[in-house]
Protein backbone atom coordinates (compact mmCIF):
# COMPACT_ATOMS: atom_id res chain seq x y z
CA UNK A 1 0.00 0.00 0.00
CA UNK A 2 1.19 3.15 -1.10
CA UNK A 3 1.97 5.75 1.64
CA UNK A 4 -0.21 9.20 1.17
CA UNK A 5 1.92 12.57 1.42
CA UNK A 6 1.26 15.67 0.19
CA UNK A 7 3.78 18.25 -1.75
CA UNK A 8 2.09 22.13 -1.37
CA UNK A 9 2.57 25.26 -3.23
CA UNK A 10 3.66 22.61 -2.99
CA UNK A 11 3.33 19.14 -3.82
CA UNK A 12 0.31 17.94 -2.21
CA UNK A 13 -0.69 14.45 -2.11
CA UNK A 14 -3.94 13.51 -4.28
CA UNK A 15 -5.62 10.62 -4.57
CA UNK A 16 -4.43 8.44 -7.91
CA UNK A 17 -3.37 4.99 -8.44
CA UNK A 18 -3.02 4.21 -12.04
CA UNK A 19 -0.96 6.65 -13.74
CA UNK A 20 2.28 7.75 -13.67
CA UNK A 21 1.07 11.37 -14.58
CA UNK A 22 -2.45 12.86 -14.45
CA UNK A 23 -2.87 16.12 -15.54
CA UNK A 24 -6.20 17.88 -14.41
CA UNK A 25 -6.03 20.81 -17.68
CA UNK A 26 -9.14 18.91 -19.18
CA UNK A 27 -11.62 20.07 -15.84
CA UNK A 28 -12.00 23.59 -16.89
CA UNK A 29 -14.03 26.70 -18.16
CA UNK A 30 -13.13 29.88 -19.76
CA UNK A 31 -13.46 33.54 -17.97
CA UNK A 32 -13.83 36.62 -19.74
CA UNK A 33 -13.71 39.30 -16.63
CA UNK A 34 -12.41 43.17 -17.11
CA UNK A 35 -11.01 42.06 -20.62
CA UNK A 36 -11.38 44.34 -23.33
CA UNK A 37 -10.78 44.00 -27.38
CA UNK A 38 -8.16 45.37 -28.19
CA UNK A 39 -5.00 47.32 -26.01
CA UNK A 40 -4.76 49.94 -28.06
CA UNK A 41 -7.52 51.81 -27.02
CA UNK A 42 -7.62 55.13 -29.48
CA UNK A 43 -11.03 56.65 -28.95
CA UNK A 44 -13.42 56.82 -26.33
CA UNK A 45 -16.78 58.74 -26.77
CA UNK A 46 -20.43 58.26 -24.63
CA UNK A 47 -23.78 57.81 -26.28
CA UNK A 48 -26.87 58.97 -25.05
CA UNK A 49 -28.80 56.29 -26.81
CA UNK A 50 -26.17 53.13 -27.03
CA UNK A 51 -26.76 50.52 -30.15
CA UNK A 52 -27.46 46.89 -29.51
CA UNK A 53 -24.33 46.19 -31.02
CA UNK A 54 -22.15 49.03 -29.16
CA UNK A 55 -21.00 46.51 -26.62
CA UNK A 56 -17.87 48.34 -25.10
CA UNK A 57 -16.78 51.52 -24.48
CA UNK A 58 -13.42 51.06 -26.33
CA UNK A 59 -12.92 51.34 -29.55
CA UNK A 60 -11.07 48.44 -31.63
CA UNK A 61 -8.51 50.48 -34.24
CA UNK A 62 -10.00 50.33 -37.62
CA UNK A 63 -14.12 49.94 -36.90
CA UNK A 64 -15.72 53.07 -37.38
CA UNK A 65 -19.16 53.13 -35.81
CA UNK A 66 -21.12 56.00 -37.09
CA UNK A 67 -20.70 56.89 -41.36
CA UNK A 68 -23.26 58.11 -43.92
CA UNK A 69 -22.52 57.13 -47.41
CA UNK A 70 -24.25 56.46 -50.64
CA UNK A 71 -24.15 52.66 -49.61
CA UNK A 72 -26.15 53.34 -46.69
CA UNK A 73 -28.90 55.09 -48.82
CA UNK A 74 -28.38 51.92 -51.33
CA UNK A 75 -29.49 49.99 -48.45
CA UNK A 76 -32.18 52.50 -47.21
CA UNK A 77 -33.99 51.86 -50.35
CA UNK A 78 -34.12 48.15 -50.26
CA UNK A 79 -35.51 48.16 -46.76
CA UNK A 80 -38.20 50.67 -47.61
CA UNK A 81 -39.11 47.71 -50.60
CA UNK A 82 -38.79 45.15 -48.12
CA UNK A 83 -41.56 47.10 -45.90
CA UNK A 84 -43.29 47.62 -48.93
CA UNK A 85 -43.72 43.85 -49.96
CA UNK A 86 -44.38 43.26 -46.50
CA UNK A 87 -47.28 45.49 -46.35
CA UNK A 88 -48.57 44.14 -49.63
CA UNK A 89 -48.16 40.78 -48.02
CA UNK A 90 -49.58 41.12 -45.08
CA UNK A 91 -53.21 42.41 -46.87
CA UNK A 92 -53.26 39.92 -48.74
CA UNK A 93 -52.92 37.58 -46.02
CA UNK A 94 -55.36 39.33 -43.98
CA UNK A 95 -58.25 39.23 -47.02
CA UNK A 96 -57.29 35.35 -47.02
CA UNK A 97 -57.87 34.92 -43.04
CA UNK A 98 -60.94 37.43 -43.25
CA UNK A 99 -62.42 35.11 -46.72
CA UNK A 100 -62.15 31.76 -44.28
CA UNK A 101 -63.83 32.73 -41.48
CA UNK A 102 -66.82 30.90 -42.18
CA UNK A 103 -64.81 28.16 -41.26
CA UNK A 104 -65.09 28.60 -37.35
CA UNK A 105 -68.65 27.35 -36.34
CA UNK A 106 -68.00 24.09 -38.83
CA UNK A 107 -64.28 23.20 -37.99
CA UNK A 108 -64.77 24.04 -34.23
CA UNK A 109 -61.45 25.33 -31.76
CA UNK A 110 -58.72 24.45 -33.91
CA UNK A 111 -59.30 26.84 -36.61
CA UNK A 112 -59.99 29.59 -34.07
CA UNK A 113 -56.40 28.77 -32.72
CA UNK A 114 -54.84 28.37 -36.10
CA UNK A 115 -56.30 31.88 -37.14
CA UNK A 116 -54.72 33.35 -33.40
CA UNK A 117 -51.36 32.26 -34.91
CA UNK A 118 -51.46 33.46 -38.16
CA UNK A 119 -52.29 36.58 -36.72
CA UNK A 120 -49.49 37.37 -34.41
CA UNK A 121 -47.74 35.54 -37.04
CA UNK A 122 -48.16 38.08 -39.18
CA UNK A 123 -48.26 41.26 -36.89
CA UNK A 124 -44.52 39.98 -35.35
CA UNK A 125 -43.57 40.05 -39.20
CA UNK A 126 -44.72 43.28 -39.96
CA UNK A 127 -43.15 45.01 -37.18
CA UNK A 128 -40.24 42.86 -37.46
CA UNK A 129 -40.24 44.53 -41.00
CA UNK A 130 -40.98 47.99 -39.74
CA UNK A 131 -38.14 47.57 -36.55
CA UNK A 132 -35.00 46.86 -39.38
CA UNK A 133 -36.14 49.93 -41.55
CA UNK A 134 -36.35 52.13 -38.56
CA UNK A 135 -33.29 51.01 -36.72
CA UNK A 136 -30.42 50.14 -39.38
CA UNK A 137 -31.32 52.49 -41.79
CA UNK A 138 -32.85 55.65 -40.27
CA UNK A 139 -30.62 57.54 -42.00
CA UNK A 140 -32.74 58.70 -45.88
CA UNK A 141 -31.12 61.58 -46.99
CA UNK A 142 -28.08 61.42 -49.03
CA UNK A 143 -25.63 63.92 -47.24
CA UNK A 144 -23.84 66.19 -49.51
CA UNK A 145 -20.47 66.98 -48.61
CA UNK A 146 -18.26 69.93 -49.41
CA UNK A 147 -14.46 69.91 -49.89
CA UNK A 148 -12.29 71.95 -47.85
CA UNK A 149 -9.02 71.66 -49.80
CA UNK A 150 -5.88 73.27 -50.89
CA UNK A 151 -7.13 74.53 -53.85
CA UNK A 152 -9.48 76.62 -51.90
CA UNK A 153 -7.22 77.50 -48.84
CA UNK A 154 -6.43 75.09 -46.43
CA UNK A 155 -2.77 74.81 -45.37
CA UNK A 156 -2.76 71.32 -45.44
CA UNK A 157 -5.12 68.26 -46.56
CA UNK A 158 -3.77 66.40 -43.63
CA UNK A 159 -6.75 67.23 -41.36
CA UNK A 160 -6.76 65.21 -38.04
CA UNK A 161 -9.26 67.34 -35.73
CA UNK A 162 -11.82 69.69 -35.84
CA UNK A 163 -14.13 71.41 -33.38
CA UNK A 164 -16.64 74.08 -33.19
CA UNK A 165 -15.93 77.31 -31.05
CA UNK A 166 -18.94 78.63 -28.83
CA UNK A 167 -19.56 81.14 -31.88
CA UNK A 168 -19.72 78.72 -34.43
CA UNK A 169 -16.82 78.86 -36.49
CA UNK A 170 -14.84 75.98 -37.56
CA UNK A 171 -11.04 75.02 -36.54
CA UNK A 172 -9.29 72.69 -38.23
CA UNK A 173 -5.95 71.33 -36.71
CA UNK A 174 -3.43 69.84 -39.79
CA UNK A 175 0.10 69.19 -40.31
CA UNK A 176 0.70 72.66 -41.39
CA UNK A 177 -1.04 74.61 -38.82
CA UNK A 178 -4.17 75.92 -37.31
CA UNK A 179 -6.95 77.32 -39.32
CA UNK A 180 -9.87 79.32 -38.44
CA UNK A 181 -12.98 78.54 -41.16
CA UNK A 182 -16.27 81.31 -40.88
CA UNK A 183 -17.85 79.19 -43.65
CA UNK A 184 -16.34 81.66 -46.70
CA UNK A 185 -13.06 82.70 -45.09
CA UNK A 186 -9.81 80.56 -44.15
CA UNK A 187 -7.98 82.14 -41.70
CA UNK A 188 -3.95 79.93 -41.05
CA UNK A 189 -2.10 79.59 -37.74
CA UNK A 190 1.51 79.17 -38.00
CA UNK A 191 4.60 78.72 -36.18
CA UNK A 192 7.05 81.75 -37.20
CA UNK A 193 10.76 81.53 -35.67
CA UNK A 194 11.71 83.89 -33.20
CA UNK A 195 7.90 84.56 -32.42
CA UNK A 196 7.27 83.37 -29.02
CA UNK A 197 3.50 84.32 -29.47
CA UNK A 198 2.79 82.10 -32.04
CA UNK A 199 1.91 78.55 -32.37
CA UNK A 200 5.26 76.36 -31.46
CA UNK A 201 4.33 73.80 -33.57
CA UNK A 202 2.94 73.64 -37.34
CA UNK A 203 1.83 69.88 -37.18
CA UNK A 204 -1.45 69.64 -35.02
CA UNK A 205 -2.75 66.06 -33.17
CA UNK A 206 -5.53 67.17 -30.85
CA UNK A 207 -7.42 70.38 -29.98
CA UNK A 208 -10.28 71.59 -27.33
CA UNK A 209 -12.03 74.42 -26.69
CA UNK A 210 -12.14 75.21 -22.50
CA UNK A 211 -14.91 76.61 -20.40
CA UNK A 212 -13.50 80.00 -20.95
CA UNK A 213 -13.21 80.10 -24.59
CA UNK A 214 -9.86 79.78 -24.95
CA UNK A 215 -8.66 76.77 -27.42
CA UNK A 216 -6.22 74.38 -25.91
CA UNK A 217 -3.88 73.03 -29.09
CA UNK A 218 -1.30 69.69 -28.62
CA UNK A 219 1.46 69.22 -31.33
CA UNK A 220 3.31 66.70 -32.14
CA UNK A 221 6.88 67.32 -30.83
CA UNK A 222 5.77 71.10 -29.80
CA UNK A 223 4.35 70.47 -26.22
CA UNK A 224 0.92 72.43 -25.75
CA UNK A 225 -0.38 75.56 -27.11
CA UNK A 226 -3.51 77.67 -25.33
CA UNK A 227 -5.11 80.32 -28.34
CA UNK A 228 -6.66 83.38 -27.10
CA UNK A 229 -9.12 84.01 -30.12
CA UNK A 230 -9.18 87.67 -28.83
CA UNK A 231 -6.09 88.81 -28.98
CA UNK A 232 -4.78 86.44 -31.45
CA UNK A 233 -1.87 84.95 -29.22
CA UNK A 234 -0.88 81.95 -28.26
CA UNK A 235 1.13 80.87 -25.06
CA UNK A 236 3.01 77.98 -25.06
CA UNK A 237 4.04 75.03 -22.38
CA UNK A 238 6.93 72.59 -23.13
CA UNK A 239 8.97 69.66 -21.73
CA UNK A 240 12.16 70.91 -19.45
CA UNK A 241 14.38 68.12 -18.27
CA UNK A 242 15.01 70.13 -15.57
CA UNK A 243 11.93 71.14 -13.84
CA UNK A 244 9.76 68.29 -12.76
CA UNK A 245 6.52 70.31 -13.23
CA UNK A 246 6.72 70.99 -16.49
CA UNK A 247 5.03 68.91 -19.26
CA UNK A 248 6.29 65.11 -19.03
CA UNK A 249 6.25 65.08 -22.77
CA UNK A 250 6.21 67.89 -25.91
CA UNK A 251 4.03 65.00 -27.95
CA UNK A 252 0.36 65.80 -27.19
CA UNK A 253 -2.05 62.81 -28.02
CA UNK A 254 -5.24 64.13 -26.14
CA UNK A 255 -6.81 66.61 -24.49
CA UNK A 256 -10.13 66.89 -22.11
CA UNK A 257 -10.96 69.36 -19.54
CA UNK A 258 -13.24 67.65 -16.56
CA UNK A 259 -16.43 69.10 -14.89
CA UNK A 260 -14.12 71.18 -12.03
CA UNK A 261 -12.23 73.18 -15.12
CA UNK A 262 -8.85 70.92 -15.18
CA UNK A 263 -7.06 69.83 -17.99
CA UNK A 264 -5.98 66.22 -19.01
CA UNK A 265 -3.36 65.68 -21.22
CA UNK A 266 -2.19 62.60 -22.75
CA UNK A 267 1.18 62.59 -24.32
CA UNK A 268 3.73 60.24 -25.80
CA UNK A 269 4.99 59.67 -22.07
CA UNK A 270 1.87 59.63 -19.23
CA UNK A 271 -0.55 61.72 -18.56
CA UNK A 272 -0.35 65.24 -17.26
CA UNK A 273 -2.95 67.21 -15.37
CA UNK A 274 -2.91 71.50 -15.42
CA UNK A 275 -5.25 72.71 -12.53
CA UNK A 276 -8.40 74.79 -13.14
CA UNK A 277 -6.69 77.53 -11.36
CA UNK A 278 -4.25 78.26 -14.17
CA UNK A 279 -7.24 78.04 -16.81
CA UNK A 280 -8.74 80.81 -15.32
CA UNK A 281 -5.75 83.61 -15.95
CA UNK A 282 -5.14 85.23 -18.94
CA UNK A 283 -2.54 84.60 -21.27
CA UNK A 284 -0.71 87.90 -20.69
CA UNK A 285 -1.12 87.10 -16.58
CA UNK A 286 -0.43 83.62 -17.85
CA UNK A 287 3.02 83.93 -19.09
CA UNK A 288 4.49 85.39 -16.26
CA UNK A 289 3.18 82.69 -13.80
CA UNK A 290 5.09 79.26 -12.93
CA UNK A 291 2.49 77.02 -14.10
CA UNK A 292 3.12 73.70 -12.69
CA UNK A 293 1.93 70.07 -14.08
CA UNK A 294 0.61 66.96 -12.21
CA UNK A 295 2.26 64.19 -14.04
CA UNK A 296 1.09 60.03 -13.94
CA UNK A 297 3.54 57.74 -15.31
CA UNK A 298 3.01 54.00 -15.48
CA UNK A 299 5.12 52.09 -12.78
CA UNK A 300 6.04 48.12 -13.14
CA UNK A 301 6.01 47.51 -9.76
CA UNK A 302 2.78 49.79 -8.84
CA UNK A 303 -0.45 48.38 -10.31
CA UNK A 304 -2.11 51.20 -9.24
CA UNK A 305 -0.65 53.21 -11.38
CA UNK A 306 -1.80 53.93 -15.42
CA UNK A 307 -1.15 50.49 -17.35
CA UNK A 308 0.99 52.32 -20.45
CA UNK A 309 2.73 55.77 -20.63
CA UNK A 310 1.88 56.23 -24.68
CA UNK A 311 -1.93 58.00 -23.96
CA UNK A 312 -4.13 57.93 -27.12
CA UNK A 313 -7.77 59.12 -25.29
CA UNK A 314 -8.98 60.62 -22.08
CA UNK A 315 -12.44 60.99 -21.45
CA UNK A 316 -14.24 62.47 -18.00
CA UNK A 317 -17.33 60.82 -16.87
CA UNK A 318 -18.78 61.24 -12.97
CA UNK A 319 -16.30 62.09 -11.17
CA UNK A 320 -13.71 59.42 -13.25
CA UNK A 321 -11.32 60.01 -15.88
CA UNK A 322 -11.19 57.23 -18.16
CA UNK A 323 -7.87 57.04 -20.35
CA UNK A 324 -7.03 54.75 -22.94
CA UNK A 325 -3.18 54.01 -23.60
CA UNK A 326 -0.95 51.49 -26.21
CA UNK A 327 -1.22 48.91 -23.86
CA UNK A 328 -4.88 48.99 -21.96
CA UNK A 329 -8.22 51.03 -20.81
CA UNK A 330 -8.06 52.92 -17.41
CA UNK A 331 -9.86 54.21 -15.16
CA UNK A 332 -8.67 56.94 -12.72
CA UNK A 333 -10.30 58.50 -9.36
CA UNK A 334 -8.92 61.45 -8.86
CA UNK A 335 -9.83 61.55 -5.28
CA UNK A 336 -7.98 58.18 -4.27
CA UNK A 337 -4.89 58.87 -7.08
CA UNK A 338 -5.63 55.29 -7.84
CA UNK A 339 -5.69 53.58 -11.32
CA UNK A 340 -7.89 50.66 -12.26
CA UNK A 341 -6.46 48.69 -15.05
CA UNK A 342 -8.63 46.94 -17.99
CA UNK A 343 -6.56 44.90 -20.67
CA UNK A 344 -7.63 42.62 -23.42
CA UNK A 345 -7.06 38.51 -22.55
CA UNK A 346 -6.65 36.38 -25.09
CA UNK A 347 -9.56 33.38 -24.39
CA UNK A 348 -7.11 30.59 -25.69
CA UNK A 349 -5.30 31.57 -22.48
CA UNK A 350 -7.82 32.10 -20.28
CA UNK A 351 -9.15 28.92 -19.01
CA UNK A 352 -9.26 27.68 -15.61
CA UNK A 353 -9.41 24.98 -12.85
CA UNK A 354 -12.56 24.81 -11.48
CA UNK A 355 -13.29 25.66 -8.28
CA UNK A 356 -14.36 22.16 -6.77
CA UNK A 357 -9.80 21.78 -7.51
CA UNK A 358 -8.91 24.26 -5.49
CA UNK A 359 -11.87 23.27 -2.80
CA UNK A 360 -9.91 20.08 -2.41
CA UNK A 361 -6.39 21.33 -2.39
CA UNK A 362 -7.61 23.13 0.61
CA UNK A 363 -9.10 20.29 2.34
CA UNK A 364 -5.64 18.62 1.67
CA UNK A 365 -3.78 21.71 3.03
CA UNK A 366 -6.32 21.41 6.20
CA UNK A 367 -5.26 17.79 6.64
CA UNK A 368 -1.56 19.05 7.19
CA UNK A 369 -0.21 16.41 4.40
CA UNK A 370 2.10 19.34 3.01
CA UNK A 371 5.39 17.25 2.34
CA UNK A 372 7.57 20.44 0.96
CA UNK A 373 6.73 24.24 -0.12
CA UNK A 374 8.29 27.47 -1.51
CA UNK A 375 5.37 30.21 -0.83
CA UNK A 376 5.60 33.80 -1.49
CA UNK A 377 9.38 33.85 -3.32
CA UNK A 378 10.52 37.27 -4.22
CA UNK A 379 11.99 38.59 -7.01
CA UNK A 380 15.52 36.81 -8.39
CA UNK A 381 14.71 33.54 -6.47
CA UNK A 382 16.47 30.52 -7.45
CA UNK A 383 15.87 28.23 -4.10
CA UNK A 384 15.50 24.88 -3.96
CA UNK A 385 14.47 22.43 -1.14
CA UNK A 386 15.00 18.68 -0.22
CA UNK A 387 12.90 16.17 0.56
CA UNK A 388 13.03 12.60 1.10
CA UNK A 389 9.89 9.69 0.30
CA UNK A 390 10.19 6.58 2.86
CA UNK A 391 8.04 4.76 -0.35
CA UNK A 392 6.32 5.32 -3.32
CA UNK A 393 3.65 7.54 -3.16
CA UNK A 394 1.35 9.47 -5.64
CA UNK A 395 1.93 13.55 -4.98
CA UNK A 396 -0.01 16.58 -6.31
CA UNK A 397 1.86 19.49 -7.02
CA UNK A 398 0.32 22.77 -7.32
CA UNK A 399 2.03 25.49 -8.67
CA UNK A 400 1.65 29.63 -9.32
CA UNK A 401 3.75 31.99 -11.45
CA UNK A 402 4.33 34.73 -13.61
CA UNK A 403 4.24 33.66 -17.89
CA UNK A 404 3.70 35.37 -20.94
CA UNK A 405 1.03 34.72 -23.95
CA UNK A 406 2.77 37.74 -25.93
CA UNK A 407 4.37 40.75 -25.32
CA UNK A 408 3.08 43.97 -26.69
CA UNK A 409 1.78 41.64 -29.68
CA UNK A 410 5.10 39.65 -30.09
CA UNK A 411 4.58 35.89 -29.12
CA UNK A 412 6.50 34.31 -26.15
CA UNK A 413 4.93 31.44 -24.69
CA UNK A 414 7.26 31.83 -21.72
CA UNK A 415 7.46 31.33 -17.80
CA UNK A 416 9.17 34.38 -15.90
CA UNK A 417 8.14 32.44 -12.78
CA UNK A 418 7.84 28.97 -12.27
CA UNK A 419 8.11 25.89 -10.36
CA UNK A 420 10.05 22.40 -10.93
CA UNK A 421 10.61 19.00 -9.61
CA UNK A 422 13.74 17.70 -9.66
CA UNK A 423 15.94 14.90 -8.91
CA UNK A 424 18.19 14.68 -6.11
CA UNK A 425 21.51 13.37 -7.69
CA UNK A 426 22.01 15.71 -10.56
CA UNK A 427 18.90 17.72 -10.18
CA UNK A 428 18.19 16.66 -13.53
CA UNK A 429 13.66 17.62 -14.14
CA UNK A 430 11.20 15.51 -13.06
CA UNK A 431 8.25 17.95 -13.60
CA UNK A 432 8.53 21.51 -15.02
CA UNK A 433 5.64 24.36 -14.90
CA UNK A 434 5.00 25.37 -18.54
CA UNK A 435 2.89 27.77 -20.09
CA UNK A 436 1.10 25.79 -22.41
CA UNK A 437 0.12 23.34 -20.04
CA UNK A 438 -0.71 26.07 -17.72
CA UNK A 439 -4.00 28.04 -16.75
CA UNK A 440 -5.22 31.22 -15.72
CA UNK A 441 -4.83 31.65 -12.16
CA UNK A 442 -6.74 35.45 -12.12
CA UNK A 443 -5.85 38.74 -12.21
CA UNK A 444 -3.63 39.79 -15.21
CA UNK A 445 -3.26 37.38 -17.83
CA UNK A 446 0.25 36.21 -16.97
CA UNK A 447 -0.94 34.43 -13.39
CA UNK A 448 -0.63 31.17 -14.11
CA UNK A 449 -1.34 27.99 -12.51
CA UNK A 450 -0.33 24.28 -13.36
CA UNK A 451 -1.87 21.47 -11.02
CA UNK A 452 -0.63 18.00 -11.89
CA UNK A 453 -0.58 14.19 -10.34
CA UNK A 454 2.81 12.29 -10.24
CA UNK A 455 3.93 8.81 -8.89
CA UNK A 456 7.15 9.35 -7.44
CA UNK A 457 9.24 5.92 -6.11
CA UNK A 458 11.10 6.29 -3.28
CA UNK A 459 13.88 8.08 -2.75
CA UNK A 460 15.27 11.54 -2.15
CA UNK A 461 13.79 15.04 -4.29
CA UNK A 462 14.67 18.34 -5.06
CA UNK A 463 11.59 21.06 -5.04
CA UNK A 464 12.93 24.32 -6.23
CA UNK A 465 11.53 27.96 -7.69
CA UNK A 466 13.00 30.30 -10.04
CA UNK A 467 11.82 33.91 -10.29
CA UNK A 468 13.02 37.16 -12.77
CA UNK A 469 13.02 40.99 -11.36
CA UNK A 470 9.06 41.46 -11.44
CA UNK A 471 5.82 40.62 -10.33
CA UNK A 472 6.20 38.56 -7.33
CA UNK A 473 4.41 38.43 -3.98
CA UNK A 474 3.51 41.86 -2.22
CA UNK A 475 5.64 43.54 -5.29
CA UNK A 476 3.02 43.00 -8.04
CA UNK A 477 3.43 45.43 -11.55
CA UNK A 478 -0.18 43.87 -12.31
CA UNK A 479 -3.80 42.61 -10.95
CA UNK A 480 -2.53 39.63 -8.59
CA UNK A 481 -3.88 36.33 -8.96
CA UNK A 482 -7.19 34.84 -6.99
CA UNK A 483 -4.92 32.95 -4.79
CA UNK A 484 -2.21 35.17 -3.91
CA UNK A 485 -1.16 33.58 -0.76
CA UNK A 486 -0.07 30.84 -3.19
CA UNK A 487 2.30 32.14 -5.14
CA UNK A 488 4.85 29.74 -5.41
CA UNK A 489 5.14 25.37 -5.61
Amino acid sequence: MKNIFIILILIILFSCEKSDRKDLSNIDTTVVSDSINSDNVLSIEIREKAPAWFKSLPVKEGYIYAVGTAKSRRASIASDKALLNAQVSLAEELKQLEQGSGMEETQGADVKNKRKLLQRSLVLKFFACVAISTLAFAEVDQPTFEHLSLEKGISHNLTRCIIQDNKGFMWFGTMFGLIKFDGLNYIAYRNHPGDSLSLSHDDILCMIEDRNKYLWIGTRGGGLNRFDPRTKTFIRFSYDSNDSTSLSNNFINTLCEDSLGNLWIGTDFGLNKLDKKYLDIKNSELRREKVSFTRYNSNLWNIQSISDDIIKSILYSDGYVWIGTKNGFNKFDPVSKVFKRYNSYNPSYTKVYLPKVFDRINILKNENKLLVSILKPGHYANIRKEFFLPDSANVLVYCQGEGRSEFRGEPVMAMRDFGSLEKYENNAPIWRMTFKQSKYAGGAEKNRVQINVLTLSKGKYKLRYQSDDSHAFDSWNNTPPNFPQDWGI
